[in-house]
């Protein structure tokens, strides 16, 4: 994190931020966030990425106190002051009171900006995709409407995450409790069959990600057809591609799966367009 940040509209030294403002965040995961990214000082999609906030505020019984035409501004010149022109961004927003546990009708919420430089991901990844496994201890409950949402309670994505390093893999695809395909720990899943693309519904589930989003517009342009739908984790094995999706990594190809290898670990020819094309 950087020194500086915007807190409830003013930007203020990160130091300064003190337990009783952060307070039912922290305590109770009590809130939502949303990760942004700049590219040469601009904010990419900021409008797609409020709008998923206002939804998911609106879930949590939470208010908005500002503008997204006064914050996006606002959030670009700190960039420039910070000199990050390519960077990661978290909006955090969280219920303001009361300290104790019950929330009662309270909808006010404090925000709160950080913003830290960009870490890309080693070139040799995208040529090379990465390897996954399937979650064996964690389900998304594709009933809960927590699911859909980018909550400030994320332990279940961590330990995900977790079980992927300590089994020698890069990450971990969730399936939810009816055994269908639903996403990874923090990225949205693709794969492609006899040239058509596949994703999960929101329904299995999952958080409808931005670049998900960036990636279906995308493919309707270039004339490729898309479906959305519940798929058994054994479509995999007769995939042709499989990738993942997420803000800050855009596209990135999975070449394995548990034991199974996709195209032989070869990138596929829809992998690398959506890659090439993704943040233009």
């Amino acid at each position: 994190m950087e020194n500086r940040c915007i807190f409830d509209g003013k930007i203020v030294d990160c130091k300064t931020l003190t337990l009783d403002k952060l307070a039912r965040g922290f305590l109770y995961g009590d809130g939502i966030f949303e990760t942004l990214r700049a590219d040469e000082y601009k904010i990419f999609r900021f409008s797609d990425y409020f709008e998923r906030l206002l939804n998911n505020a609106e879930i949590v019984n939470l208010s908005v106190s500002f503008n997204k035409d006064k914050l996006q501004p606002m959030i670009e010149n700190l960039l420039k002051s910070l000199k990050i022109p390519d960077a990661y961004i978290r909006l955090t927003i969280w219920r303001k009171q009361p300290e104790s546990f019950d929330p009662l009708d309270e909808r006010v919420s404090h925000y709160l900006v950080t913003v830290r430089r960009l870490a890309h991901l080693p070139p040799g990844l995208y040529k090379k995709g990465i390897h996954c496994i399937l979650a064996k201890k964690f389900k998304k409950n594709e009933f809960s409407p927590v699911s859909n949402i980018k909550s400030l309670s994320f332990l279940e994505n961590v330990l995900c995450r977790q079980q992927a390093y300590l089994s020698g893999f890069k990450e971990t695809i969730f399936l939810n409790t009816s055994g269908f395909l639903a996403e990874a720990s923090v990225s949205n899943i693709f794969f492609v069959k006899n040239g058509v693309l596949f994703t999960p519904s929101v329904s299995c589930g999952i958080v409808p990600g931005i670049i998900r989003k960036t990636v279906l517009r995308l493919a309707k342009s270039s004339g490729i057809e898309t479906k959305e739908g519940k798929y058994n984790p054994s479509e995999i094995e007769k995939t042709e591609e499989v990738f993942l999706t997420n803000t800050l990594i855009g596209v990135l190809p999975v070449t394995q799966i548990d034991n199974i290898k996709i195209n032989e670990e070869k990138i596929g020819r829809l992998t690398q367009l959506f890659s090439k094309n993704i943040f233009k």
